[in-house]
């Protein structure tokens, strides 16, 4: 069965071929005998092949021939070879002739092709008014013809040849693409997505785009994938799109290779891929892409898949550059500005190529190029004028730069607001960078927008899902916001979201927010875990955070280990509150072996940093000499000083009393006074001293009374203890008891803790001279109490004599003694003793072996009668100079003296300015 099957077609096909040989033959006789339509047959069996071997350039011959004749077919044929190249040169002109010839023949394609031919010039002088005239006959005839549709569509539309008219325009090609014309669909979609023909509308864009792409037409495929690209919110998405453009590419559109050669060179979304990228654009290139050749040089110019190579780059971009891409005249300049040593002539001419046909980076690197010192034309004025033209167009990098040189004083005078207000345009053209600057002005209170909430609402839609920190930026503004309900929950839903794209400080910021219940329910498990991931990836206060918790066992299982761990580790990051911590830790040995070089050496490490605790720390303790480190007063009051610069007056202080203990009570003045007039009022206190002592200033009593009664109002609690002291013994003002118990209970009021203040009211309002055997034997001689005034005091030519008044004795002791007390857990004795004739006192720690001592004054003698018992109350002046850091001073001093029979009781009573109260008491023998 099947042999006899095959023998019919074999069969069957020798008869098709004789008879096609016969009718070649039957043809070739005719069109030998000079019949035109015989003659188009004979060439179209020799163009197709049928009846005989195929051959085009016989196929022409007999065309030409039978066209010369005027037949309709031939000469369309014939037109359209010519104009494609088809097996002979391609020639527009003789393509023209021949489709003139068929269009006064009303011929619709040849009516179309010299519609054509004259509107592009093809073979032919351009003119516009002669292709409408043709192109509006070929949509105007019976035979419809969607290809003129679109032309006559695009010539309304740019007004060539015809009056502009858009609603014309969309009519053809709305027509035409209803007709299932894919370019007058694809135009359709144009139309929608740029908004010049109709109202702007995606969707509409899309659909149109989707049909043309649906006929395979490669500039749809290529715009569709690109839609899908840019809106893919998920994998799946992005991979279709990236589909479209791959199929537009391999059906040869150049745009569509040089698209995703870009994205393969750049986008991490779907994948960097340096050789397929290089292939696509070399590809792009080799035919002639100017766009490819751009991109090309860009690969040689930065080493991506081939070898960095300048030489090369710049040949392509001088390709693309001659051919006036502004492209390639940009990368060209920016090529020869980054040289080692930058061709500014060269740079100059290529940016300004460039910047002629509008193209914004051209004019923003102009404007660097202008600011750039070493350029020869440096001139911040123009730099400032070039980038406030491209801002003044809304072009949001522009307006970022032009608000820096408005809030640096670049090429213009500083200006904070019109900075903000640039800042604002570039956050609403799709900058939000400016977001992060706009954060930072808010964290310092320089920027505060009338309506908070709706403006931090603006940005937060302006802001791309991968700007994370942009996005973070926005959670800190909602988060120190008090104008904003909710402002909280709306910082923590900014912080999750960058947490989520792994942005590590939104991640700690979270975390601190499900830790403390802020603006989100309570989580304290989810929180560490997202303050771990913080610090795991290398964020220094998250690390900080984490060391601190192990160390102490709050909110994590305590692990010195883990703790000892994160501190360190963001201390070897240089983080300057770790090095303070690690420092601390090595000081006191805490979690580590102690190690006091190696603390002080973190302590210099952090306070260089910055670190304001450690300079205060260090600042200390280098003003004044010690076993563990060597003294640097200048060092220290650098450190000390620049603490004051953050807000911190009362540091001045500290300086100032350093200057007292070397008896510069000039500088001493000056630094009390700073720090008061900077607003650390605490250093009245300092300043009543001051002029109550006489120190570099004249005394004054009233002044330092002044200064005094000025904390004292202010509520502070030492201050006013102090001024009741004043008013107690009548020191710069007229002595007041009222006064001075009014003045102690304020102290109490103030600071109910001041223990002084309780000490004080009690022992000079409340105790009535009770008896207390408060004595005790030390067995020290006469000449050990010498040795022990002597111990420590500079001046050794001073004559010093122990007096022989309160020498005491304890109770039905015969042994002598000196009056002691347990203070601070040191034994310390009150001597009285002369020097030169004149009554001293000295308050003198035996194993400390120093001693605060000085001269006596203002004594005053008071005698009563109590219980049948003298009572004796002497008052004065102590003008004490401290042996341990050099300070001197004045206290106030009441010595109760009651006559026994037996015995002598009495009770010292010591008010220094600055230290605490002291009290002493024992018992004389007759």
């Amino acid at each position: 069965m099947k042999a006899k099957v095959l023998f019919l077609i074999l069969v069957n096909l020798t008869s098709f071929n004789l008879f096609a040989q016969n009718i070649f033959e039957e043809t070739l006789a005719l069109a030998t005998n000079g019949n035109s339509e015989a003659q188009y047959s004979l060439a179209m069996q020799y163009y197709d092949g049928n009846g005989v071997e195929q051959n085009k350039l016989e196929a022409v011959k007999w065309l030409i021939k039978s066209a010369q004749k005027g037949f309709l077919k031939a000469q369309i044929k014939l037109a359209g070879m010519y104009y494609g190249g088809d097996s002979i040169p391609q020639n527009y002109s003789k393509a023209f002739y021949w489709y003139h010839k068929a269009a006064l023949k009303d011929d619709p394609i040849g009516i179309y092709m010299t519609g054509v031919s004259y509107n592009y010039g093809n073979g032919v002088k351009r003119n516009y008014k002669k292709a409408y005239k043709w192109l509006y006959k070929a949509v105007s005839g019976k035979q419809v013809f969607v290809n003129a549709m679109v032309e006559v569509s695009l010539m309304y539309l740019s007004g060539n040849g015809v009056k502009k008219d858009t609603v014309k325009a969309l009519y053809w090609m709305k027509k035409a693409a209803k007709l299932n014309c894919s370019e007058a669909q694809f135009n359709m979609g144009n139309f929608y997505m740029q908004g010049n023909v109709v109202k702007m509308n995606v969707d509409s864009a899309y659909n149109w785009y989707y049909k043309a792409a649906m006929q395979k037409y490669p500039p749809a495929l290529r715009m569709y994938g690109l839609m899908l690209i840019n809106s893919a919110n998920d994998r799946e998405i992005l991979d279709i799109g990236v589909e479209f453009l791959t199929k537009a590419a391999d059906l040869g559109d150049v745009d569509a290779m040089v698209d995703l050669g870009n994205m393969y060179l750049f986008d991490t979304n779907i994948g960097l891929d340096w050789e397929l990228a290089y292939k696509l654009i070399h590809e792009a290139a080799e035919r002639g892409n100017i766009n490819g050749i751009t991109h090309l040089g860009y690969m040689y110019a930065h080493g991506m898949y081939v070898q960095k190579d300048i030489q090369k780059a710049i040949k392509y971009y001088r390709i693309a550059a001659d051919k006036n891409n502004e492209m390639a005249q940009f990368e060209l300049g920016r090529l020869y500005y980054n040289l080692d040593i930058p061709d500014y002539e060269k740079t100059y001419y290529w940016f300004t190529k460039a910047a002629e046909q509008g193209y914004v980076d051209a004019v923003i690197w102009l404007s660097f190029l202008y600011g750039d010192i070493n350029y020869a034309h440096y001139n911040l004025e123009k730099s400032f004028d070039l980038m406030k033209k491209v801002a003044d167009d809304n072009i949001g990098v522009a307006q970022y730069r032009l608000a820096v040189k408005y809030l640096l004083g670049v090429g213009v005078e500083t200006d904070i607001n019109q900075g903000i207000a640039y800042l604002e345009k570039a956050v609403y053209n799709n900058y939000p960078k400016a977001i992060i600057d706009l954060g930072e002005l808010y964290s310092k209170g320089l920027y505060r927008p009338n309506n908070e909430e709706r403006k931090f609402a603006e940005f937060g839609e302006r802001i791309p899902d991968s700007n994370v920190k942009a996005t973070y930026t926005l959670g800190l503004m909602y988060l120190n916001s008090n104008k904003i309900k909710n402002n909280e929950e709306k910082a923590a839903e900014c912080f999750k979201k960058a947490a989520i794209s792994n942005f590590p400080y939104a991640m700690f910021e979270y975390g601190k927010m499900l830790l403390y219940g802020e603006g989100i329910e309570k989580d304290t498990i989810q929180a560490m875990s997202w303050i771990k991931k913080a610090a795991d990836a290398d964020t220094s206060e998250a690390m900080v955070f984490m060391g601190r918790a192990h160390l102490s066992g709050m909110f994590v299982k305590q692990n010195d280990a883990k703790g000892y761990y994160y501190i360190k580790k963001a201390a070897d990051k240089e983080y300057p509150p770790a090095l303070y911590i690690l420092a601390s830790m090595y000081e006191e040995g805490r979690y580590v072996e102690k190690d006091i070089a190696k603390a002080y050496k973190l302590f210099f490490k952090a306070a260089n940093a910055g670190n304001i605790d450690a300079k205060y720390h260090i600042g200390k303790i280098i003003l004044y000499p010690n076993n563990y480190i060597e003294q640097d007063v200048d060092k220290g009051i650098e450190f000390l000083n620049q603490v004051a610069e953050h807000d911190y007056p009362g540091v001045l202080t500290d300086i100032a009393y350093y200057y007292m203990s070397v008896k510069n009570y000039e500088q001493a003045f000056h630094y009390y006074k700073s720090s008061y007039d900077k607003g650390y009022i605490y250093a009245a206190y300092y300043l009543s001293i001051m002029y109550q002592n006489g120190y570099y200033v004249e005394k004054n009593d009233e002044t330092a009374f002044l200064y005094l009664q000025r904390l004292a109002e202010d509520e502070y609690s030492p201050a006013q203890l102090y001024l009741a002291a004043r008013y107690y013994f009548g020191r710069g003002v007229k002595q007041n008891i009222e006064q001075s118990i009014y003045w102690t209970e304020r102290a109490l009021a103030s600071d109910s803790s001041n223990y002084d203040a309780q000490l004080f009211y009690k022992e000079f309002f409340e105790n009535k001279y009770t008896y207390k055997k408060y004595a005790h034997n030390t067995g020290l001689s006469d000449s050990q109490l010498k040795s022990i005034l002597f111990s420590g005091v500079t001046n050794r030519t001073e004559q010093r004599v122990p007096t022989e008044i309160f020498r005491a004795k304890a109770c039905k002791n015969s042994n002598k003694a000196y009056v002691k007390i347990n203070y601070e857990n040191d034994s310390t004795f009150l001597i009285f003793y002369k020097t030169q004739g004149v009554l001293s006192m000295a308050n003198i720690s035996a194993t400390g072996k120093s001693q605060s001592y000085g001269k006596i004054s203002n004594l005053e003698i008071k005698t009563k009668q109590e219980n049948n018992k003298k009572v004796e109350i002497k008052t004065f002046d102590w003008h004490y100079q401290n042996t341990y850091d050099k300070i001197t001073g004045t206290a106030f001093v009441e010595m109760i003296i009651i006559y026994g029979k037996e015995q002598i009781y009495y009770k010292i009573k010591i008010f220094p300015e600055i230290t605490k109260l002291l009290i002493y008491e024992g018992y004389k023998v007759k």
